[in-house]
This record gives C-alpha cells, sequence and structure tokens, in this order.
C-alpha cells in the first residue's frame, strides 16, 4: 500500500502547480516521476485532468480526474480514477493531498478500503 501513496502525494503536488496555469507539468524525485496533463484551469480538481505516473522501479499507472463530489460520504474530496498494473483504485482527496480515501480493486477481484490523515 505505501508504494501508492508517495504517488498519491506526488499527485497533489502536480495538481497545484497544474493549477497554476501550466497545461504540461512534470515532478521528479527520487522515487520517479509524474507528469500531469491540464487544461490550465485554476481550479485544484479540474475535471478530465490527467497524470502518468513512472516509478525507478519500472511501475507505471494513470490517474483520471473525475469530478469534485458534491454530497455523501465523499462530499468535497476530489474523485481520481487510478489504473495500472492490474490495479484498479479510487482515490477522493482534499485539496490538500493530506486527508483521503482509497478504494482498490486487486486482480483477484478482493476489495478494500483505507483512509489517511495528516
Amino acid at each position: 500500500m505505501k508504494r501508492y501513496l508517495l504517488p498519491l502525494a506526488m499527485v497533489a503536488t502536480c495538481l497545484i502547480i497544474a493549477g497554476c496555469g501550466s497545461k504540461s507539468t512534470t515532478v521528479t524525485t527520487g522515487d520517479g516521476s509524474v507528469t500531469v496533463n491540464s487544461s490550465g484551469s485554476t481550479s485544484w480538481c479540474q475535471v478530465g485532468s490527467d497524470w502518468n505516473y513512472q516509478g525507478t522501479d519500472g511501475t507505471a499507472g494513470e490517474w483520471k480526474i473525475q469530478e469534485l463530489m458534491s454530497g455523501g460520504q465523499y462530499d468535497g474530496l476530489c474523485h481520481v480514477v487510478y489504473s495500472g498494473q492490474g490495479v484498479s483504485s479510487d482515490y477522493y482527496f482534499d485539496e490538500s493531498g493530506e486527508n483521503g480515501f482509497v478504494e482498490m480493486t486487486l486482480p483477484n477481484g478482493q476489495k478494500f478500503s483505507q483512509s489517511w490523515s495528516k
């Protein structure tokens, strides 16, 4: 699970940077890089924006922003769908990226949920 939290933190950073008007932004750390493609909107949760992660260990994934949730358990959180390495995940997080939830479906069909907060 830890290998998914680092990319999520990188993604939150990219979302903040992408909101500043960039159309394509790449953030690189020792663990890999994330490229964000954005419409240049100032929204921190711009529907349709996407990003790709490439880890130094060969792992890769793609995220796509679905919507800013209104109502229900995830009210006010950004909904992002991740796919890669046979895993499908739905992330819901706040603007800081420090609080949220992940719902994951593993290749064997097993599902689980986890939350994180600062």
